[in-house]
């Protein structure tokens, strides 16, 4: 299925779907004060559930595409130079080994005047 003629039809069936039980909620009533109200909740939860049932290819269809155009957004973000990767990949190693270094404490153990115990 073509992306756009997937993203067209979950896009109106959506809209549709949620539009006409908002309608019948708002005619059934007018007058109470609430009806916009339950009209959205019942409209969401009308169009969820058709969206589930129904449209599975076209989500599915959608989802590849937001995912290829993630991706390809990301290698074009991601256009270093090997240089820059290597002193990268060498900064992190720095910063890794000093945490390494930190953690196991001061090498020899003495008292407040840097002298060891006896």
């Amino acid at each position: 299925m073509k992306t756009s003629r997937a993203w067209t039809i979950y896009i109106l069936v959506r809209v549709l779907a949620f539009i006409v039980p908002f309608g019948i909620v708002m005619l059934v009533l007018p007058t109470w004060q609430w009806n916009w109200l339950v009209g959205v909740i019942v409209g969401a939860i009308v169009s969820l559930a058709i969206s589930q049932i129904f449209l599975y290819r076209e989500r599915f269809a959608v989802a590849e595409s937001l995912q290829e155009r993630a991706e390809s957004r990301a290698a074009q973000k991601d256009q270093r130079r090997p240089i820059d990767v290597e002193e990268d990949a060498d900064i992190d190693a720095q910063v890794e080994g000093a945490g390494e270094q930190d953690a196991s404490g001061p090498a020899d153990e003495g008292d407040a005047d840097g002298k060891p115990d006896a």
